[in-house]
């Protein structure tokens, strides 16, 4: 196996970017494997030499092994590929308040299914419950979705 090399990457996603520092054999292997992102051959000039050691030391990942946001982030394209969209819900069961992001191909194949679910189109969410929220697919029933069958 070819040694790996580190590469300052960016998803750019219009109104801004998600830097991050990825291992891997080359930089076509990681424009390869994820088109959306891209590798970045000239630091650029807001880039101080501090916030790039910051980066690569909060946001450096492992084209064989990735965590964090570039798992989060690989998930979401699969689901994408899929046709379906995150959805954000609150179930309440037992005096226990749940948030849930379910990925669906449209909101009504999440309300048909699950009773005591909350759209949470619109809704504001105190910052604090989001470290909690988990994800679901609507294809690939969980506990949390259990709950919640009508």
């Amino acid at each position: 196996m070819a040694e790996k090399h580190t590469f300052l990457c960016v998803y750019d996603y219009g109104m801004g970017g998600v830097w991050m520092t990825i291992n891997a054999q080359s930089a076509n292997e990681i424009e390869d494997k994820f088109a959306d992102v891209k590798v970045v051959t000239d630091r650029p000039d807001w880039m101080t030499d501090d916030e790039y050691k910051r980066i690569a030391r909060e946001s450096a990942y492992d084209i064989d092994s990735p965590t964090g946001w570039l798992s989060s982030f690989i998930y979401s394209k699969q689901r994408e590929s899929e046709g379906k969209w995150p959805f954000m819900f609150r179930g309440a069961k037992n005096d226990v308040t749940e948030y849930r992001t379910i990925w669906a191909r449209d909101l009504s194949e999440v309300t048909s299914q699950y009773s005591g679910l909350e759209n949470l189109v619109g809704v504001p969410i105190p910052v604090g419950d989001l470290k909690n929220m988990g994800t679901s697919d609507i294809d690939q029933p969980d506990e949390f979705l259990a709950r919640y069958r009508k």
